[in-house]
């Protein structure tokens, strides 16, 4: 048994007589109904002979088991078939009195609200070393995205030195799962200056606000 002995008797001697008043409503079959009926009806008197100490002996308490197990199994085929009823709604009694848990609903994931802070890790040769982080938490080593964000969508628009780039100008580089990831330019970007901006997505792909550029000038 996956319950205690003295549980299982408290939960069948409430659940059982709690469906048979709501069987209609539950759309319980007279099959069911009737072996669940007639289980606890072994099983109350089995129960009562195994742990009473004048009648309790090893016959009384291997019958008790036997009886036990066959119940158990139409006991929880009732709760399975129970909690996956589609057109009937459990209500608070239900779950409470049939021992059936409620099953917990996902939240849905939220859209990042907040745009990235992109900061220039490193420099080399045709390139920079870059990482993201969540501008709400400072104080933080950030190693890792945030939570209930999932990758990172970053856009580059290259320029001529004192120009400004327009939205058209950027383009996505790429998506990452990683905090912290390496941009490589081109030799023919050599002088032009890179603007660099970010938005963080959530586990559905949906992105939040772009984070304002910061810009890098591209240097061999």
């Amino acid at each position: 048994m996956k319950l205690s002995l003295s549980e299982f008797n408290y939960q069948v001697n409430i659940a059982i007589p709690y469906l048979q008043a709501n069987a209609d409503r539950l759309a319980i079959s007279q099959e069911l109904l009737t072996a669940l009926k007639d289980g606890l009806a072994k099983w109350n008197s089995a129960y009562q002979v195994a742990t009473n100490p004048a009648t309790r002996t090893s016959i009384a308490i291997e019958k008790m088991h036997n009886v036990g197990n066959s119940l158990e199994k139409v006991y929880h085929q009732m709760q399975q078939y129970v909690k996956h009823l589609f057109d009937v709604p459990l209500n608070e009694d239900d779950h409470k009195f049939l021992f059936i848990k409620e099953t917990k609903k996902r939240g849905s994931t939220p859209v990042p609200i907040i745009p990235p802070t992109i900061d220039v890790v490193s420099r080399k040769l045709l390139g920079v070393s870059l990482q993201i982080s969540d501008p709400s938490l400072p104080a933080l080593n950030h190693r890792s995205l945030p939570k209930d964000v999932s990758n990172v969508n970053i856009f580059i628009a290259f320029v001529n030195t004192g120009e400004s780039p327009t939205d058209a100008d950027f383009h996505l580089y790429k998506t990452s799962g990683k905090a912290t990831f390496d941009i490589a330019f081109d030799k023919d970007q050599i002088g032009k200056v890179a603007y660099i901006s970010g938005e963080f997505l959530n586990s559905k792909g949906e992105a939040g606000p772009r984070s304002l550029p910061i810009s890098v000038v591209v240097s061999n």
